[in-house]
């Protein structure tokens, strides 16, 4: 088994939206379930996605929709290649039964994860109610018995994931989402270039419309210190840059439109695949 485990923020607002829509709907706590994707590098394993699953009640017990599972995790696949079915999640009370759960799952992974996000607790403590576990094998008098064992994980963001969780925070808080901490930052940046550029054009100022200014080596020193201080950047590579940048905007709203696209299409295949099996039928 992986020796790190990171957990990313979009794990956790997919769960908690998840949580809420469900919530809403019933007006009373159910559980929730579905799976975890991420990658595995250098005995670390990175949780960066999830998406939810079906379940029904089958005699008391618990079971996902596995044919749902495959179909879903083969389309995040070719959206995602580098990506890994790493395990399953739920909400509500940790319970015994998700072993059998966690049972069902095997054929996907030999190792599976089972993140559990305790949506009961009413504590003050600013520990996150979530808990990650791992599958332990126990032979005892020729009996095998498998339990959950807790494992430690951290929280690992990008820098786009935290932009993206501060605005959320913001938005559901109702302190709009323009004063998140990134629009601060490059307000910040824009007022700070502005002064530069104000004193410069001053120091130009004086030293283009006063000789007595460009007479004193002193003071020209100085001019000439400050002025080798500044960086200079060449236009093309400032273009390259910017160009570079724009692409990738555009690249991932390409990908996000695709993705997107994607999903509804398939959506639109499986309801003419149910008009045309009720049709025959």
């Amino acid at each position: 088994m992986a020796v790190n485990i990171s957990l990313h923020p979009l794990v956790l607002m997919n769960i908690s939206d998840q949580y809420t829509r469900s919530f809403a709907d019933c007006s009373e706590q159910t559980r929730n379930f579905g799976i975890l994707v991420g990658s595995i590098k250098d005995r670390s394993i990175h949780i960066q996605n999830s998406f939810e699953s079906p379940s029904f009640n089958n005699d008391g017990v618990i079971q996902l929709d596995l044919e749902f599972i495959e179909k879903r995790m083969s389309m995040v696949l070719e959206i995602f290649p580098n990506y890994e079915f790493l395990g399953w999640y739920s909400t509500g009370h940790y319970s015994l039964q998700d072993m059998e759960i966690q049972k069902s799952l095997i054929n996907f992974s030999e190792h599976l994860l089972y993140l559990n996000f305790n949506t009961t607790l009413t504590t003050s403590e600013e520990l996150l109610p979530v808990d990650i576990y791992e599958t332990h094998v126990i032979v005892s008098e020729n009996i095998t018995n498998h339990e959950f064992r807790k494992v430690a994980y951290s929280i690992e963001t990008t820098d786009a994931e935290r932009i993206s969780v501060d605005f959320v925070s913001r938005k559901s808080a109702g302190t709009g989402g323009d004063n998140s901490q990134y629009s601060s930052d490059l307000n910040n940046f824009l007022s700070a270039m502005r002064l530069f550029k104000k004193r410069l054009s001053l120091l130009l100022h004086l030293v283009k419309n006063n000789a007595k200014v460009r007479s004193s080596r002193k003071i020209m020193r100085k001019v000439h210190e400050i002025s080798n201080q500044i960086p200079v950047t060449p236009a093309y590579e400032i273009d390259r840059e910017l160009n570079r940048e724009i692409s990738e905007e555009l690249l991932v709203v390409l990908v996000s439109a695709m993705t997107k696209g994607s999903y509804h299409l398939s959506e639109l295949v499986e309801k003419f695949q149910m008009m045309n099996n009720e049709r025959f039928d």
